[in-house]
């Protein structure tokens, strides 16, 4: 619609070589998508309505445009331009846009399915390592207490051992304490 109205050579030739450029970046993403795109019956709907549907409604809009409407502008045909834009470039755009608004749509759906599959596998996971969470906390305290246990149980083994011990020293002492009084008095009363 810019390039029908505008009538300064320079700013024709800069819209003209924008056309150009987009229609070069229209058939280079949809060659990009082509290849992205596999037989995969997951992404037949889109792949058919991108691939089939909507490039070839770009691909005859495109057409129209770059072998009737342009020739017609550059030759100073603005009346058959204006029919050319009007009509038959303007269905190829309806018809195109039903496309990408379709592809959208199954798109936005798709996305939709995923997020719901990653929630799902994102809860299952959470769930997962909570319980390894658990279980790790519990095998923890297990092992704790059991070397708590072993601690304890050798502490009071050496514990009783050391008071096993003592007695005897005491005993020990206490006998030889009775021995030494006993020889005090007996060298006393070396008669008795």
């Amino acid at each position: 619609l810019q390039t029908l109205t505008e009538k300064d050579p320079s700013k024709l030739k800069k819209y003209l070589s924008k056309g150009e450029q987009l229609r070069n970046e229209y058939f280079e993403r949809a060659s990009y998508w082509n290849k992205k795109f596999d037989n995969n019956t997951n992404k037949n709907n889109i792949r058919s309505t991108y691939l089939k549907d909507s490039y070839n409604s770009g691909k005859e809009f495109l057409s129209i445009r770059d072998n009737i409407f342009i020739p017609a502008i550059l030759r100073e045909d603005y009346k058959t331009a204006e029919k050319i834009v009007l009509g038959d470039m303007l269905d190829k755009y309806e018809k195109h846009r039903i496309y990408i608004d379709k592809l959208i749509k199954i798109t936005n759906e798709k996305n939709i399915s995923n997020e719901g599959k990653a929630t799902k596998y994102i809860n299952r996971f959470s769930l997962l390592l909570l319980l390894v969470s658990f279980l790790l906390f519990i095998s923890f305290a297990i092992i704790g207490y059991i070397g708590y246990t072993l601690i304890i149980n050798k502490i009071n083994n050496v514990t009783k051992i050391q008071n096993l011990e003592q007695q005897e020293v005491i005993e020990c002492l206490s006998s030889m304490k009775s021995m030494l009084e006993t020889e005090n008095n007996t060298s006393k009363y070396p008669d008795k």
